[in-house]
């Protein structure tokens, strides 16, 4: 779907990967040839070819047992999972996914080393925290609906969420992390908002 393969253009383009984006199985079949892509994320569902059959004809072409293929699904079902590997992928990603395991398993399928703000920063003294108090015009009720949506990781419906309540200065000051996919990040400032609110009520 359009929405999925934006999303992780979206996410993964400004940590310097390349992205190619492809509408159906038999399209991704004409490019894979030519670019010969170190990973291919695979929906289950796709017009023309499905994802598992798209996972089967790469494995029997030259080079194709060298691919790393991660399928995608909507359902977490184990017949899924079962036939996604039967096919010969690599790995299974349910949606909505995090950001922080989808990192995690790229990491562990292409031998990466991540550099974190931690690693990149100078060092900061640990009593300070990365998140000033910020004030909200947002009800406590609003508030707890995003950390949920955060929690849940659902990625396009806080962005819409996000652009509906622009303004609001706590909104304002995690949009970067929102626009980044960081989810960990927006999780993080509104526990301690939330922790905040309730400590001193």
């Amino acid at each position: 779907m359009p929405v999925n393969r934006h999303v992780l253009r979206d996410l993964l383009t400004p940590l310097g990967f390349a992205i190619t984006e492809a509408a159906g199985g038999l399209e991704a079949l004409a490019l894979v040839p030519e670019l010969r892509p170190d990973l291919i994320f695979l929906d289950l569902r796709m017009p023309g070819i499905d994802g598992l059959e798209l996972a089967r004809r790469l494995r029997e072409r030259p080079g194709g047992p060298a691919l790393k293929l991660f399928a995608m699904s909507a359902s977490v079902l184990s017949f899924n999972r079962e036939k996604a590997f039967a096919a010969g992928c690599d790995d299974f990603l349910p949606k909505p996914f995090r950001e922080e395991d989808l990192l995690a398993r790229l990491g562990l399928a292409l031998q990466l080393e991540w550099i974190t703000d931690a690693d990149a920063a100078p060092a900061r003294s640990t009593s300070r925290s990365p998140f000033p108090s910020l004030t909200t015009h947002l009800p406590l009720a609003t508030v707890e609906e995003l950390l949920a949506i955060a929690r849940r990781g659902e990625i396009a419906q806080l962005r819409r969420r996000f652009d509906e309540l622009k303004g609001d200065p706590l909104v304002d000051s995690l949009d970067v992390f929102v626009k980044t996919y960081r989810m960990e990040r927006i999780r993080e400032a509104l526990e301690r908002h939330l922790s905040s609110t309730s400590s001193t009520s």
